[in-house]
């Protein structure tokens, strides 16, 4: 602000002196020159500002573009280093969802195997959204089943297909379930069961 105040004041100035030359001066071929003279240095004042505005050193220019340059390259590290740490976080949560499936596989598998003559043929783990590396935490678990066929070929018996065979297919899902959810410390609700072939 006081540079403007400082330009302002150098202008009035030069104009009170200019006026004043002007008027002493005498009547003749000089006059027109004289004139011409003080109008130029009055365009030099106005352009003054401007002058001042554009002289900057060149190492300055350099270095303020180094510097954007500089700070440039550290925002695109940045946001690469964070991209690279979401896809190392992704990768881990999967490999560890990966070891927790075949630990509970490995768990119920032999379990069900025994007691109900089924085989787990997939298994499917959602995990709590607050869960962390070194305490993952199930939120719910779909277990494909399937039924142990023998490979004796038994001879071939009359079908008769009873109306209550629905109703022992899901009192034998709650019971795997809550065998289950009582081998992996889960609520009943967090264990869901499906056949394969439906």
């Amino acid at each position: 602000m006081s540079f403007l105040m400082n330009w302002v004041s150098q202008i009035v100035l030069f104009i009170f002196l200019a006026t004043i030359v002007s008027l002493l001066i005498p009547k003749n071929s000089h006059e027109k020159v004289i004139k011409l003279v003080f109008g130029l240095i009055v365009f030099l004042l106005f352009l003054h500002p401007l002058k001042m505005i554009f002289q900057v050193e060149p190492d300055q220019i350099i270095s303020q573009i180094q510097l954007e340059e500089f700070l440039q390259g550290e925002k695109d590290i940045e946001k690469e280093i964070s991209d690279k740490k979401i896809e190392i976080q992704a990768s881990t949560d999967a490999y560890i969802l990966e070891q927790l499936e075949k630990q509970v596989e490995n768990t119920v598998g032999e379990e069900l195997m025994a007691t109900y003559g089924v085989s787990v043929q997939d298994i499917t783990i959602q995990m709590k959204e607050n869960a962390t590396e070194e305490e993952p935490q199930m939120d719910e678990v779909t277990f494909r089943l399937a039924e142990n066929k023998q490979e004796l070929i038994e001879p071939i018996e009359d079908v008769s297909i009873p109306a209550s065979n629905h109703t022992d297919r899901r009192d034998r899902d709650i019971e795997i379930a809550q065998s289950i959810s009582s081998l992996l410390d889960l609520p009943l609700q967090a264990v869901e069961i499906e056949w394969e072939g439906g």
